[in-house]
């Protein structure tokens, strides 16, 4: 749903806010008469960009209360350049003086932010990402001969792992079908591996998909290889499903998943570990289902989009009253 669809919600989009050269020229000016002119006792800033323009500006806008909500690692928002991250870790320096509150998505995603630009720790809350659970109906009876990744197909994601499992699980496994949904820059690179690994007529590439449900529902465990995460809707929505996860074990994915227990995690970037855990889920039914079981448990007591916004809710009060 978009902002303006919402009810009760006034929507006020603004021009030439990025990239920095705009912002620069004309669009601070632009967002610090609009902020004026509504005079919000908070505002709630998302990505770092963000988060500096609302708190460079906070002296001329005159808004008390400024929360920062961060769903990953700040350096893979300034996509990995050393002389923009060295730029915005000295900007951040200078803005979370303004900043009341900083919201992580996960407890490995706040350490990470505080160690890499020199934010205190004590103005870091976890409030973690919070599904519907309606829509994610739990199915843990799957045998469905179907392991599938979804993810964007980025360098960062390690997709790659996944297509060289594929052979591996295959050679035992022989009437197992593979999917990686999404899309990316590394896509064609993908196809490429799958075709030299000897698996492209098994592995179906369905690209980018508006409903992640319907796909997980054709699963029967999904695999996550990814070298860095702060911590994954894709995760949490299989869980909530009832699809099996074997994941890397970086970021906030261990807070999710408890190994043997709510999924299976990987401490390697090796195909052959990932292939070998796959296996022995493939071989073991009754794990399967213990393992979905237990997740979706997890993601109702953690993970439910009314305790995300209870928690929020919570933190708004402690600070405007």
């Amino acid at each position: 749903m978009k902002f303006n669809e919402i009810p009760d919600i006034r929507f006020v989009p603004l021009k030439n806010i990025f990239p920095l050269k705009r912002l620069l020229s004309s669009g601070w000016l632009s967002f610090v008469k609009t902020l004026r002119k509504f005079k919000p006792h908070l505002i709630h800033s998302i990505f770092v960009q963000a988060d500096i323009l609302c708190a460079i500006t906070q002296p001329l806008t005159g808004c008390p209360i400024q929360i920062s909500s961060w769903e990953g690692k700040l350096a893979s928002q300034v996509l990995h350049n050393h002389l923009k991250i060295k730029l915005y870790q000295t900007m951040m320096l200078l803005a979370q003086r303004f900043i009341s509150r900083f919201i992580a998505i996960s407890a490995a995603t706040g350490d990470q932010n505080c160690h890499d630009f020199g934010i205190d720790a004590r103005k870091v809350s976890v409030i973690h990402s919070g599904l519907n659970l309606a829509r994610f109906p739990f199915k843990p009876e799957r045998d469905s001969k179907t392991i599938g990744l979804v993810s964007r197909l980025t360098s960062e994601k390690q997709i790659d792992i996944f297509v060289r499992a594929i052979p591996l699980i295959a050679r035992h496994h022989p009437n197992y079908r593979f999917i990686i949904a999404g899309d990316g820059p590394e896509r064609a690179k993908l196809e490429a591996l799958a075709e030299s690994c000897g698996v492209r007529d098994i592995t179906e590439f369905v690209g980018w998909q508006n409903d992640v449900s319907s796909i997980l529902d054709k699963l029967e465990m999904l695999a996550f290889t990814s070298s860095g995460e702060g911590l994954p809707w894709t995760i949490l929505e299989a869980m909530a499903a009832g699809c099996p996860v074997v994941a890397s074990a970086v970021g906030g994915i261990p807070e999710a998943i408890e190994n043997e227990k709510t999924g299976l995690l990987i401490d390697s970037n090796l195909p052959e570990d990932f292939a070998e855990n796959l296996k022995y889920l493939v071989k073991n039914r009754e794990k399967r289902i213990a393992i979905a079981t237990q997740a979706r448990k997890k993601v109702e007591s953690t993970f439910s989009e009314s305790a995300e916004i209870k928690a929020i809710e919570q933190l708004y009060c402690e600070l405007l009253f």
